[in-house]
């Protein structure tokens, strides 16, 4: 839920930040679009304006799927439908599995955690984040890598959960996240994906 003024009067040449809540930001898995109408009174012209409020990692909780691949993630073919941590659906690593990508909407110089949920068969294994931050070094665009070791386990056949956390850089232009699996044995399930600003 989004609750926005009713009404806002601006005069000519006037600028006016709007702030809005949103109820339950954290669980937002996909873009939502909200129309403004902007109508002039002097002549009664009227324009319709569309803004889009974006959540910081899309389909973290990978519900939305389109066969074996989860919306807003790169190809993997690894989408499971039959295991997941509250509900079916999460993504298998099994073998040297492909890494795992989406883009990600961070601030600048902010400080965030991680929290993911995994389950694991046959083997020990473990995730690794790669977080990659497009910055803005001596007017150069630099990539910058930073990685976060997730939990290891041998615990088999039920869901455990982890956090990280992490900073962006101040000059952040843009970002994404890979999630690898680096042991090739066994099996292990990600699930629950989530970002929260601290």
């Amino acid at each position: 839920k989004i609750n926005l003024p009713e009404l806002i009067e601006l005069k000519a040449g006037e600028a006016k930040n709007i702030d809005c809540l949103i109820s339950n930001f954290n669980e937002l898995q996909s873009p939502h679009e909200i129309e403004v109408t902007a109508n002039n009174l002097a002549n009664g012209q009227s324009l319709l304006l569309n803004a889009y409020i974006v959540p910081l990692l899309l389909n973290g909780c990978f519900s939305q799927n389109n066969g074996k691949n989860a919306a807003y993630w790169s190809p993997t073919l690894s989408f499971d439908d039959y295991t997941g941590n509250n509900k079916k659906g999460s993504i298998l690593f099994e073998g040297k599995a492909s890494p795992l990508k989406s883009i990600l909407f961070l601030k600048s110089g902010a400080s965030y955690q991680l929290k993911y949920f995994f389950n694991i068969s046959g083997k020990e294994r473990s995730f690794e984040f790669n977080l990659y931050f497009l910055n803005s070094i001596g007017g150069k665009s630099i990539w910058q890598k930073v990685l976060l070791k997730g939990k290891k386990s041998n615990e088999f056949d039920f869901w455990q959960s982890d956090t990280l956390d992490f900073k962006t850089p101040i000059d952040l232009q843009s970002c994404f996240i890979e999630v690898i699996s680096p042991i090739s044995t066994g099996k292990i399930w990600l699930d629950d994906l989530s970002l929260i600003e601290n």
